[in-house]
């Protein structure tokens, strides 16, 4: 199985790991948070990954997305986005979340959207908010012109929110967009 890793800090970084999946052309990609570690135990027919430490872990599948090549600036839709914390596991072979933490079936909060997507956390505030509300889509904006970036986060029937008591959150198979404007 390939797939490709670069260190990852909460920066704006999921876009870039996109495209340069789309650049290299593998469907899977992983980017490890600070303070923050991925094992990768691998056996004859799997591959299973552990999240470590007090960050997160983005893993994002392109299989099913939807590329434009036809503009000037990045574009792709359907991304698929997994978000695991402390203990989480996701099999690279079967493309599964596990979480030990609740699963969280109902919302009632608002989402974050942000005029400065890329900034440090605000697409893991726009995501956590949207997972934790009833709403199914959030579109965030980067700060620059020029072109101006449009993120959009989106439920699927597939998404699933997992959150524990010290406010670590896991979430599997959420969508995003991104397109300039």
């Amino acid at each position: 199985m390939e797939f490709s890793l670069i260190s990852f800090d909460a920066r704006g970084r999921f876009a870039r790991l996109a495209a340069a999946m789309k650049g290299i052309g593998t469907s899977v990609g992983i980017g490890v948070g600070e303070d923050t570690a991925l094992y990768v135990f691998t056996s004859n027919d799997s591959s299973v990954a552990t999240a470590l430490g007090t960050g997160g872990v983005w893993i994002m599948d392109t299989s099913s997305t939807e590329f434009n090549p036809d503009t000037e600036y990045f574009t792709a839709s359907n991304i698929t986005i997994n978000y695991l914390t402390e203990n989480d596991t996701y099999d690279l072979t079967t493309k599964q979340l596990t979480s030990d933490s609740p699963l969280i079936t109902t919302g009632n909060g608002k989402p974050h959207s942000s005029n400065k997507v890329f900034d440090s956390k605000e697409a893991i505030k726009s995501i956590l908010s949207l997972a934790l509300s009833a709403e199914g889509i959030v579109e965030n904006h980067s700060q620059q012109n020029n072109p101006r970036a449009v993120v959009t986060f989106k439920k699927s029937d597939s998404t699933g929110v997992y959150y524990t008591s010290d406010n670590k959150f896991t979430v599997s198979k959420l969508l995003f967009d991104i397109r300039s404007q």
